[in-house]
């Protein structure tokens, strides 16, 4: 490749020399160099070969230089873009799996109670069965998180999961601990459960 890139370079200067040797100039330079001694010509005509080979080759050398320099730089740059890329895809992939955990924003107790009520309707449950006992809201880095504990009372088995599943289907509601006792006389349960919610903070 290099040498067909020097090849226009090469015969563009052997034609200046052809053209400069047929100036006066040149041909009265030569006239002087022949009334020279026979080891002065030499050292002269030594001389001006090595200036001619020299040329090129230093002409080329320039040319590779360069070229190894934008190929380092493409190589950086194509390096930065794939970096770049990399990191895209990532924050892209934190952000979808981010998304899954994160609920509706949930900020007071009454919003808290709501979100119960509606999981309960969902589940053909009395709403009155089940409420908040203590709420606790903190906020950090752009999110959201509560902790509750909730009491119920009088759910069948199959009513209590079910509420349990709406919950954290429709509202991501992650339940961190649950304390269960079951009514002897009625069979049904009663107990309390933690939950834990994130949300994103709303942007104003």
């Amino acid at each position: 490749m290099a040498l067909k890139i020097m090849k226009p370079v090469d015969d563009f200067l052997f034609a200046k020399i052809e053209q400069f040797k047929e100036t006066p100039w040149y041909q009265t330079q030569l006239e002087d160099l022949s009334n020279l001694e026979e080891q002065q010509q030499t050292l002269i005509k030594t001389a001006l070969t090595i200036v001619v080979f020299a040329l090129p080759l230093a002409i080329l050398l320039v040319t590779f230089l360069i070229h190894s320099s934008l190929q380092s730089s493409l190589n950086t740059t194509e390096e930065l873009i794939s970096t770049g890329m990399r990191i895209v895809e990532k924050n892209q992939t934190i952000g979808t799996k981010a998304n899954s955990l994160f609920g509706p924003g949930i900020d007071t107790r009454n919003s808290m109670n709501a979100t119960l009520s509606r999981a309960a309707s969902r589940s053909a449950i009395d709403p009155t069965k089940i409420s908040v006992q203590s709420f606790n809201m903190s906020e950090d880095k752009g999110y959201r998180v509560v902790v509750a504990d909730v009491k119920f009372n009088d759910l069948s088995n199959k009513d209590f999961f079910t509420f349990l599943k709406n919950l954290n289907n429709q509202s991501k509601l992650r339940v961190d601990n649950i304390t269960i006792t079951k009514n002897a006389e009625s069979n049904f349960l009663e107990g309390t459960f933690t939950f834990s919610h994130y949300s994103k903070n709303q942007v104003e």
